[in-house]
């Protein structure tokens, strides 16, 4: 009854040897690729009055931790959009932002991020301040 199997299986060893190894790979793959960090670009758009700005600060929190974080500095006054380029893991993120202008006075801005997310995400924070949502962008990411 069992003398058939067991004569395939030794015969055979190496090759399911193989295919365990390879169906073992691709779950694995499978099952980490979509918490795997992606790259990301990020831009930040400061309002009509950017040229005010002349700095900005951004840090990536998950879970009340901070992750990742960037900082701007404008002399002159920032242009109207930034661009920002990093890697994330998939989840979702608070992006707690600072702006100061040129008279030295800070506000601060908080948004929500969800990734994984494909394109350019656009994050407006020339909108209400502190845990107010941003205006809607279709292309965007963040809220």
């Amino acid at each position: 009854m069992f003398a058939r199997p067991i004569a395939l299986f030794t015969t055979h060893r190496r090759r399911i040897a193989r295919l365990v190894l390879a169906a073992g790979v691709a779950f694995t793959i499978l099952t980490l690729w979509p918490n795997w960090p992606r790259e990301l670009e990020v831009e930040y758009q400061l309002g009509a009055e950017h040229s005010e700005i002349v700095e900005l600060r951004v840090t990536y929190l998950q879970d009340s931790q901070a992750l990742q974080g960037v900082s701007f500095s404008f002399p002159k006054g920032a242009p109207d959009a930034i661009r920002h380029r990093l890697t994330l893991p998939a989840g979702t993120f608070t992006l707690r932002c600072e702006l100061r202008d040129r008279a030295g006075t800070a506000r601060a801005v908080t948004r929500q991020l969800r990734t994984p997310i494909e394109g350019a995400i656009r994050v407006f924070l020339d909108g209400p301040s502190a845990h107010g949502p941003s205006r809607p962008a279709p292309t965007s990411g963040a809220t």
